[in-house]
Parts: C-alpha cells; structure tokens; sequence
C-alpha cells in the first residue's frame, strides 16, 4: 500500500472540492486562481515551519471556503480528530448544516465519508462528525464548552472569536479552527500551530 500524495490544501481544493449551489453563486469545481490570495492562506497550513497563521481582512473575501477546504482536506486526505469553533454554538450548527453538510454531499471524494446524521445507523449528530481514521466536533466560545478538553490528533490551532464571549483554550492535541467577526476576545493555545481568524469591517 502506497500513501496518498503529497498535496496542499489548495492542490486538493483545486483537484477534488466542488461548490455547492446554496453555497456559492458560481457552483461546480473549485479554482483558486479564480482568487489566487487564498492559495498561500490555504498552503501555510501544509508548512510545519509555520506555527501561527493570523487572517486579518474584511468580511466577504473567502475565509469560510478557506476554512471548508481546510477541513475537506484533512477528512480526505490526513485524517484526524478536528475542533472547529464558532463565536456561538447556534453558529456552530448553522455552519455544520448550512455550509459543511452541501460540500460533504457534493464533493465526491467526501462523499460517503461522514454518515448523514438522520441515517438509522450512524452516530454522526450535528456537531460531531466521525469519520474513517478522525471525528470533526463544533462547538462555540459563548458558554458552548467542548473547547478546553478537546484532545488528540496533531494539533492545528484555534480562533479569534468575535463575539466577547470568552475565548478558546486548547492546551493538548487536536486540529482547531474557527470562525472571526467583529471586536471581541481572541482564543489562545498552548502548543504551536495557531489560526487566528480576525474580520473587520
């Protein structure tokens, strides 16, 4: 047995993410050339010389396709138990039905890989996602929980969170990403590896 090939995020974006109708104006495959500043975003994640990746921008410039890629990649690709965090835990499950759900379902290469959560047999609900070799759980900063425990997996990161509920604190393993907004407190981590998403606007 062969290992997958060596690919960063935005080689897998380009070869196997497709855009989902209710999600995107313009549906089909995915091309980062089509917003060629996303692509060094999206490799920074692949550099293990990079610890901390800080996103400062305005609103509307692709950082939730950035984040859906990111996580697409590591279910297909490296897969490991993943934190993603939102300023609230209605935003959590809103972003789990309303953006994660259309591109698990449309993407074929992730199609078939996390069980429908209205499946008899699956163990999957809205904010956890198991999956073949890691699981993905939502949760959010404003009194959600679910963030200073999570463990496991090669740690990725955390979040600024925009909502001046409380901030994120991942001190042990585990992939984490999160949602940005406007003012607020930021999360913090204990180990290398930080996203810090922050949007003004």
């Amino acid at each position: 047995m062969s290992p997958p090939p060596r690919l960063t995020v935005s080689e897998w974006a380009d070869a196997e993410r497709r855009l989902s109708p209710e999600a995107s104006a313009e549906a089909g495959w995915w091309n980062t050339d089509r917003a060629a500043y996303q692509r060094g975003i999206m490799d920074c994640i692949n550099d293990p010389a990079i610890e901390n990746i800080v996103i400062m921008s305005a609103a509307q410039i692709g950082k939730t396709e950035i984040l859906l890629n990111i996580l697409g990649y590591y279910i297909s690709h490296d897969p490991s138990p993943i934190l993603v965090l939102q300023p609230t835990l209605s935003m959590a499950q809103a972003f789990s039905k309303d953006r994660l759900a259309p591109m698990l379902r449309d993407t074929p290469c992730l199609a078939g890989k996390v069980q429908d959560p209205r499946s008899r047999d699956s163990n999957n609900t809205t904010l956890h996602k198991a999956f073949s070799g890691g699981h993905l759980n939502f949760t959010g900063s404003a009194g959600g929980g679910g963030a200073s425990d999570f463990g496991g997996g090669s740690f990725f990161g955390g979040s600024s969170i925009s909502t001046g509920g409380g901030s994120a604190e991942t001190g042990t393993n585990g992939k984490a990403y999160g949602g940005g907004g406007t003012g607020g407190s930021s999360g913090s981590t204990g180990a290398a590896g930080v996203v810090y998403v922050e949007e003004y606007t």
